[in-house]
């Protein structure tokens, strides 16, 4: 066989589990060969002993890891606040309905299916009609 993990001896992965609610294992919890687990409901998540004696948070919200998400590719994304939201200027935080939605009630008016915006000193249709 080739690769980095050859010569490992086939061994069991030893478990051990937490129900408290947000409780990481503490590097002197685990060993190597060992995972954490915390069933809690409102977060379960995976935890490893790393090379350098970290504990690192492998599975559940705000692990690391994982595949950045695109338009082409599923993956990790972040939400954008509401402050990126308005400048309009992240490509890579996704917007959510409620921003969108306070986005454009505070920046655009709509009249009859015709969008006009309040940017600039004067309102301007963005449907290229005359301004209202």
């Amino acid at each position: 066989m080739s690769g980095a993990f050859c010569c490992i001896a086939m061994a069991t992965i030893k478990l051990k589990n937490s129900q408290v609610k947000d409780k990481a294992p503490q590097p002197t919890d685990l060993v190597p060969g060992e995972l954490a687990v915390n069933t809690h409901a409102d977060n379960p998540s995976i935890y490893l002993k790393d090379t350098a004696g970290a504990i690192v948070k492998i599975a559940g919200a705000g692990a690391i890891g994982g595949t950045p998400a695109s338009e082409t590719a599923k993956g990790i994304a972040e939400l954008a606040t509401q402050a990126e939201t308005d400048a309009g200027t992240d490509d890579l935080r996704i917007v959510t309905p409620l921003k969108l939605a306070t986005y454009v009630k505070q920046n655009l008016w709509i009249d009859g299916g015709s969008a006009v915006s309040n940017f600039g000193s004067a309102p301007a249709r963005i449907d290229g009609g005359a301004a209202a």
